[in-house]
């Protein structure tokens, strides 16, 4: 019993690369929404770069919200660079 115990702790190595790989798809459908106009692809690129990184240095919080605050900080100059 123990075993499964351990094996469904929210604090395994297992459950926190599920969960980090669960996070990583949900930015990867972010990405392809926000970039569907191709003129966003500069500022969604920049967002989901963010993300990862906050996800990689676990800082991460609510992964949305994260995305979208840095597509919305990054937008102008993103598109700038992009469409150069």
């Amino acid at each position: 019993m123990n075993v499964f115990s351990n094996l469904l702790s929210p604090n395994n190595k297992l459950t926190n690369f599920l969960q980090k790989l669960m996070y990583v798809g949900y930015l990867n459908l972010l990405w392809i929404i926000t970039s569907l106009p191709l003129i966003t692809i500069g500022a969604s690129t920049t967002a989901l770069y963010y993300t990862v990184l906050k996800i990689v240095r676990n800082e991460e919080g609510y992964i949305a919200k994260d995305y979208f605050r840095s597509f919305k900080q990054n937008f102008k100059q993103a598109t700038k660079i992009w469409l150069i």
